[in-house]
């Protein structure tokens, strides 16, 4: 419609439009190809862009830390596990010294 309008309507005297200075050109070129509407869009898209990329950092960044903290908690883990079976073992030991004790004194 902007096209019909701007260049095959155009009366007479506006006909030169395209001889017109920098900023009024820019301006019909605006209105005809609804420019101003894809400047708006372009700046928003590359606004959210920006934000989502700082999302991205922020998140790359606690997911660094997490790992590291995952890690921890891991070897924690594998730690404690050990732990619990030098305990068993050592209950085992203290068990058979028992019974071996008990039959020693049985013995005699």
């Amino acid at each position: 419609k902007s096209v019909l309008e701007s260049v095959v309507f155009c009366h007479q005297e506006e006909s030169n439009w395209p001889l017109d200075g920098p900023k009024e050109l820019k301006a019909r070129f605006d209105d005809i190809f609804a420019s101003s509407r894809y400047t708006t869009a372009l700046t928003v898209l590359k606004k959210k862009r920006n934000d989502l990329h700082k999302q991205e950092i922020e998140c790359l960044g606690d997911l660094k830390g997490l790992a590291g903290r995952k890690k921890h908690a891991d070897s924690i883990r594998k730690m404690l596990n050990d732990a619990d079976n030098e305990v068993k073992k050592a209950q085992e030991k203290l068990e058979l010294y028992a019974q071996a004790k008990q039959k020693l004194n049985d013995h005699l």
